[in-house]
């Protein structure tokens, strides 16, 4: 009984220890195959903090950023992707089981992903029909994009449409 209490003692005390040295790195990988098809990252793109490391086994890291160059989301390509957040809580046990990272919540940070006027003039072309002229202007924290619509191959309108880009859901 006393060695099975002693190996049961070691076994978690090597958990805990690679935990302790590995368990950051762990998340940045974990973090890295989740997401990195489909932001196109590098290896290295993602950083993980975490003191002590044992704390990723229960799902806390004291930050995590994220960086990748170019990228699509559906039809819409990006120029990048970055990505700063701070007290990051997630789910090992669903992460683990799902292959990808599940986010729980993040006490604070920023997401902020660039767009080019000729990439969301493609876009925008590609995905509303019958819309032609189409030009995109930046400014300020907006975006201005006007153009040329047919209305039942009949009449032209002018189109002039003025917006921001928000975060809508995960």
């Amino acid at each position: 009984m006393i060695k099975k209490i002693i190996v049961f003692l070691l076994l978690l005390a090597g958990i805990g220890a690679a935990a302790e040295y590995g368990g950051p790195q762990m998340a940045e990988r974990g973090i890295y195959y989740s997401l990195g098809q489909r932001l196109n990252l590098e290896p290295g793109a993602v950083r993980v903090k975490a003191d002590p490391g044992i704390k990723v086994l229960f799902g806390d890291l004291d930050a995590v950023t994220i960086h990748s160059d170019s990228f699509a989301d559906g039809r819409l390509s990006f120029r990048s992707f970055d990505c700063d957040l701070r007290d990051v809580r997630f789910s090992p046990i669903r992460s683990l089981l799902d292959g990808r990272f599940r986010l729980l919540q993040a006490g604070s940070g920023t997401v902020s992903a660039s767009v080019g006027s000729d990439d969301l003039r493609r876009f925008l072309t590609e995905r509303v029909e019958n819309l032609s002229d189409v030009s995109v202007d930046f400014a300020d924290d907006g975006v201005h994009v006007t153009g040329k619509i047919k209305l039942g191959g009949l009449l032209t309108a002018s189109a002039d449409m003025a917006g921001q880009f928000a975060v809508v859901g995960d």
